[in-house]
């Protein structure tokens, strides 16, 4: 099993082995101690392969919010994966070593560098049989910037809707004055929708006029 890393909520880590299919897993797990298994890697075939890879090494939490990782072995030619799994366990297999040109049965995970590419290294195979370096572009695209809407007002209660990424960590704000400047915004709750939009309730609205704004953390 790899280092755990955490999104503020939860801690994200693998299991290389066991799992319903002992080809391993995803797994997160809170403060409290509540665990869940949030990806089971398929079974693998009497020649080693499987659709999605066996045995991860790890998980790094991508800049926009999704996990990424390697797996040793499994996928359609038995030599190992580069998956990339949601924090709710949507797995998507980004790329299927060869075990020839591009080596194979990667050891280790990966590393979001500076310029928002995945960089990772495979200690054999290659055009020089002596391993290689690899390079992912095109996947940490930032979520959209999250859009409010008007909501509705009862006595001192304003509602407005959220537009975001769903599971995205957000802080809706509000002032009464915008030239107050920076100073003048207060929180007005911080969330994690599980839906978009989704409506965020302000209780203490007692002006008759609030401006409101989401920001991510």
């Amino acid at each position: 099993m790899g280092r755990t890393i955490s999104d503020g909520r939860y801690a994200y880590g693998v299991g290389a082995t066991g799992g319903t299919n002992n080809s391993g897993t995803v797994f997160r797990i809170n403060t409290n101690g509540n665990f869940s298994v949030i990806y089971t890697f398929s079974a693998t075939d009497e020649n080693g392969n499987n659709l999605d890879g066996a045995a991860p090494n790890g998980v790094i939490l991508g800049s926009d919010g999704n996990l990424y990782g390697t797996a040793q072995y499994g996928g359609t030619n038995g030599q190992g994966t580069i998956f990339e799994i949601t924090t709710n366990g949507d797995f998507t297999n980004l790329y299927t070593f060869n075990g020839v040109t591009d080596g194979g049965q990667p050891q280790c995970g990966l590393r979001e560098a500076s310029d928002g590419n995945l960089y990772g290294l495979v200690v054999s195979g290659g055009s020089q049989g002596g391993g290689i370096v690899y390079q992912i572009t095109g996947l940490l695209l930032p979520p959209p910037a999250p859009i409010l809407t008007p909501g509705s007002r009862s006595g001192q209660t304003f509602t407005v809707n959220l537009f975001g990424t769903t599971n995205n960590n957000y802080t809706v704000q509000a002032t009464t004055n915008l030239a107050a400047g920076p100073s003048g915004w207060f929180v007005v709750t911080n969330l994690v929708p599980p839906t978009s939009p989704c409506t965020v309730v302000d209780p203490g609205a007692t002006n008759s006029s609030r401006f409101y704004r989401a920001v991510t953390p």
